[in-house]
């Protein structure tokens, strides 16, 4: 059965000498993995884009159920990245980001709303616009409403600490270990006021970044016991 989608590839893992299995988030079809021959072979020039993370695709693909490897039998790119290829920031964020979907985008279960803000991020992510080396902060931060997790910012003008493991602020330490302190708390309520309009005043140095990036991920291990430490982090704060 054919089926038309569009897709975001979000990593690859090699396969033989020549293949490669793509796995891409796609709009109707949810997480999918794809193998493609000779795409390391003579003619990978044409299909070597599928490699590149973040790419943007109209696919028409083969959907046999109970399979969990499918084929393309044809894409097309939709949008040529002009920034992310040539900016070493960029390219740090798309790995960083890459990797956080590999951990929490599985399964079949599609999510238009999910898929559609992806999109957007990767485009925004392409622009050119101030403050892009914070952009990986709010992007984790936008995704948590999509997770069912989203923090809530009530009390957060008047309460010092946020409480990671209810996900909410909290008038006094609470009575175990995962929540922020009051200084690292007074950073995070920025993200309830800062948007991809203002991105500058998140983080407006590398150590407010890499406080606000610690509590992030922080709150992600909370709702994901199988989050495992990223590897791009290092990266992330040695260029930012």
């Amino acid at each position: 059965m054919l089926q038309k989608t569009k897709g975001i590839v979000i990593y690859h893992t090699r396969y033989g000498e020549s293949s490669a299995i793509i796995h891409i988030f796609t709009r109707e079809l949810g997480m999918k993995s794809y193998i493609v021959n000779g795409i390391f072979g003579k003619k990978k020039k044409d299909k070597f884009c599928l490699l590149n993370p973040l790419n943007i695709f109209d696919f028409e693909v083969y959907n046999k159920h109970n399979k969990d490897i499918q084929r393309i039998k044809e894409f097309k790119l939709i949008r040529l990245q002009e920034k992310i290829p040539f900016s070493q920031e960029r390219r740090a964020q798309t790995f960083f980001i890459t990797e956080v979907l590999k951990r929490i985008l599985h399964g079949e279960s599609v999510d238009y709303k999910l898929f559609d803000f992806i999109v957007n991020a990767v485009i925004f992510l392409d622009s050119d616009v101030e403050g892009i080396e914070n952009f990986h902060l709010i992007f984790l931060f936008q995704l948590t409403a999509f997770l069912g997790f989203a923090p809530n910012k009530k009390n957060a003008e008047v309460y010092q600490f946020f409480d990671l493991q209810e996900g909410c602020f909290a008038s006094q330490e609470p009575n175990h270990p995962f929540f922020l302190t009051s200084s690292e708390t007074k950073l995070f309520t920025r993200f309830f006021v800062c948007d991809n309009n203002n991105l500058p005043n998140l983080a407006k140095n590398v150590q407010e970044r890499k406080i606000l990036l610690k509590s992030i991920i922080s709150l992600y291990e909370r709702h994901f016991p199988w989050f495992i430490k990223i590897n791009s982090i290092e990266i992330l704060n040695e260029l930012f």
